[in-house]
């Protein structure tokens, strides 16, 4: 597990910046402002064209690749790399070689986030990947209000802390909620990344349970929204349960007595529906009219269930599962009753019980392909 030795943890923070960790990957990381991770063999060809210095970080740090300790500390220094394995974040291997404890460091918009090593990655050692952050993080990241100043903010399963540290530059003081003890932990470490800790609390437990009483200026949250069979294995992080509303659907019920009048919901999640949209509108014109919100419910991106289910047999593959839980998956989208699946952002204020949908996704992706990752394209047949 990450210590939290803050005066360490400033001193990785400068190193990062030292060697422009973030704006060399501004350049080099395909998608930016939507993949955490680089596509791997893509950005090996291009780590060639760096110098040594920042090349070997990038292999140590991103992709968890082991390094010869002396070339790690005759690039670093012997202090940083001591700081590392104090720290937690390097192990040794032997005594000769250290290792990235399964962990990357990811950058956004000038931050730092230390989480579990892409599972796709052939150098991760846990698929689950428990300090979660993918794209549909960063598609949060990119929908918070753009200014504003928050008095108290609450970001609910809050995974690495991206959120939470995003909005500390604008709120006086964050909650930031998870249930994953790593991942709590982790998040703890990232505010101290991102000189936040003074206005980041991270808090240990299952949503609203370790929350201070209070009404909050905005709630966030990208929570564990897949809809996942019984008897199948996925990772805490985006097990919503078999219908996807699991977590879902008591986060939105512990919304409106926490929201202050001014205040603003802002929910990242996927479900399943019908070709008009999401079933969980219906569920969200309940609350509107119980409640008197206004919801806007964004529509990102919509795939069929024939889509989905290619997507997700090549997810089984890359994760070496066995390839009979397809038939799974594809019974439980039978059993809901769903043609589709959809991404979407929710916003949620106080008002009048409107609940409006915008489709902002483009009906002929499909005919283009599935993009799995930047570079990596499949069409339904």
């Amino acid at each position: 597990m990450l210590v939290i030795e803050p005066p360490v943890i400033h001193r990785l923070r400068a190193l990062l910046d030292e060697l422009e960790y973030d704006a060399v990957q501004r350049t080099l990381r395909p998608h930016y402002f939507v993949w955490p991770f680089p596509p791997l063999d893509t950005f090996k060809k291009l780590l060639l064209y760096l110098p040594e210095r920042l090349r070997v970080t990038y292999e140590v740090l991103l992709l968890g690749q082991p390094v010869q300790r002396s070339r790690l500390e005759k690039l670093w220094g012997g202090d940083a790399v001591d700081d590392l394995l104090s720290l937690g974040l390097l192990v040794l291997r032997d005594r000769h070689e250290v290792q990235s404890d399964n962990y990357s460091i990811v950058s956004y918009l000038g931050r730092y986030f230390v989480v579990s090593v892409n599972p796709y990655y052939p150098t991760r050692r846990d698929p689950d990947a428990p300090v979660y952050i993918g794209p549909d993080s960063l598609t949060l990241a990119a929908a918070l209000p753009a200014s504003g100043r928050w008095q108290r903010c609450l970001d609910l399963c809050t995974g690495s802390g991206i959120q939470a540290i995003m909005l500390a530059a604008s709120a006086q003081q964050v909650a930031a909620v998870e249930i994953h003890e790593l991942a709590a932990n982790a998040a703890r470490f990232n505010a101290a990344l991102n000189h936040v800790e003074d206005r980041v609390e991270v808090l240990q437990g299952s949503l609203y349970d370790p929350v201070p009483a209070g009404r909050y200026d905005l709630i966030v949250s990208n929570p564990p929204f897949l809809p996942v069979p019984v008897g199948v294995h996925h990772a805490l992080s985006g097990h919503g349960g078999e219908d996807g509303l699991s977590i879902l659907g008591p986060l939105l019920e512990g919304i409106p007595p926490r929201l202050s009048n001014g205040g603003e919901a802002l929910i990242y999640a996927e479900g399943v529906g019908d070709g008009e949209g999401p079933f969980v509108r219906q569920r969200l014109q309940e609350m509107a009219d119980v409640h008197h919100l206004d919801v806007h419910l964004l529509l990102v991106s919509r795939l069929t269930i024939k889509s989905t289910l290619i997507l997700k047999a090549a997810s089984l593959v890359q994760l070496q599962r066995p390839s009979s839980e397809l038939a799974q998956w594809r019974d439980l989208y039978q059993r809901l009753g769903a043609t589709h699946t959809y991404n979407y952002l929710l916003r949620l204020r106080r008002g009048e019980g409107v609940v409006v949908q915008f489709p902002a996704f483009d009906p002929h992706r499909e005919e283009r392909g599935i993009e799995l990752q930047p570079g990596t394209v499949l069409k339904p047949r």
